[in-house]
């Protein structure tokens, strides 16, 4: 019985050990197929990989965290050579694949990839013993990711025109540089993006300017020339120059052209000389002779007016007025008449 005993304790111990024994060996493989996801061969660090930024030696791990790469930030602080880690590698020996060109990782900063400004065209010498850029770990955005696989998410995206929906002027171009959205034509400015109009034509530009709208039936008005002075402002000349109708042209229906840019030849009220002709130097004092062809009246009015007189050709002198009696003399006031008419006959 004793003996069975001790048997069965030993069959219990052979079942714990082999447990243990499996329990220990999943734990070494799952704490090795751990380190090989995370730990790179040879596995190098980014704090230990010394770049060249701007003349400035800084650590990979700090160009990336500080936008070194992008250009959008300068060095402040180098790191003197006694500094560096006590093992590194310069960027000069990790090897990066862009494109399907390799370079040093040095050759793609020196070139402004990060920068968004120049793409990779060739590929570089590369050193005798290179580490591989797939065997570099860098933590971006609080992300771990080996260096070839996070090199497209550190260039810098450069903004452009039709991005920023700018047609002119100098803006950030996102990347540590300017853009430059072009400039504006002569006479505009630009404003916050856009081309404005600041003046409305190119000094020295010239055009006519149509007058015809002031021309009336015994008067036409001249075109004028309308000239752009130095500050890129029309200058608008009024149109005040102008040719009256020849004196007893027709304008409408029986009634002509005075001669002063009035049809129908009214003289309104006040007094002057003869409205047409020249004054009668003979015995008929206070008269005026008409011009050969033409015949005049007076009238009450500009709308009542006496018939017609070709009689002698004479009429009164605009300085008096006649009454009805064109056979008589006429008087020294403006009392009946004060306004006349001639046309041809």
């Amino acid at each position: 019985m004793q003996k069975r005993g001790k048997n069965k304790s030993k069959k219990r111990h052979n079942k714990l050990f082999s447990l243990i024994m499996v329990m220990g060996i999943f734990v070494l493989l799952t704490a090795g197929i751990y380190a090989v996801l995370i730990i790179l061969n040879p596995g190098h660090s980014p704090e230990e990989i010394i770049v060249t930024i701007d003349n400035c030696d800084v650590t990979l791990q700090s160009a990336i965290d500080n936008n070194y790469l992008k250009g959008t930030a300068t060095p402040t602080t180098c790191l003197l050579k006694s500094e560096f880690p006590k093992t590194y590698h310069l960027a000069s020996e990790i090897t990066v694949t862009i494109d399907s060109y390799t370079l040093t990782l040095q050759d793609v900063i020196n070139q402004n990839y990060f920068k968004g400004t120049d793409i990779i065209s060739s590929s570089t010498s590369l050193p005798s013993k290179g580490h591989s850029a797939n065997n570099v770990e860098v933590t971006v955005n609080s992300i771990q990711k080996t260096l070839q696989d996070t090199l497209s998410e550190l260039r810098c995206v450069l903004n452009t025109c039709i991005d920023l929906g700018y047609e002119c002027g100098t803006w950030d171009d996102a990347c540590g540089g300017t853009l430059n959205c072009s400039d504006c034509g002569p006479g505009s400015a630009c404003s916050e993006g856009s081309c404005i109009l600041t003046s409305e034509c190119t000094p020295g530009q010239t055009e006519p300017t149509d007058c015809d709208s002031l021309d009336r039936r015994c008067r036409n008005y001249n075109d004028v020339t309308n000239t752009c002075d130095s500050s890129g402002y029309w200058t608008n000349p009024p149109c005040n120059s102008y040719v009256n109708t020849a004196r007893g042209t027709n304008c409408f229906n029986d009634k002509s052209c005075d001669g002063a840019g009035n049809c129908e030849g009214y003289s309104g009220k006040g007094c002057g000389g003869c409205p047409f002709g020249t004054a009668n130097p003979g015995s008929l004092t206070n008269q005026c002779i008409l011009p050969p062809g033409y015949k005049g009246r007076w009238g009450e009015s500009e709308t009542n007016f006496l018939s017609w007189r070709t009689s002698g050709n004479i009429l009164c002198s605009y300085r008096y007025c006649c009454r009805r009696n064109w056979l008589g003399m006429c008087r020294s006031r403006c009392t009946d008449y004060y306004a006349w008419q001639i046309k041809p006959n």
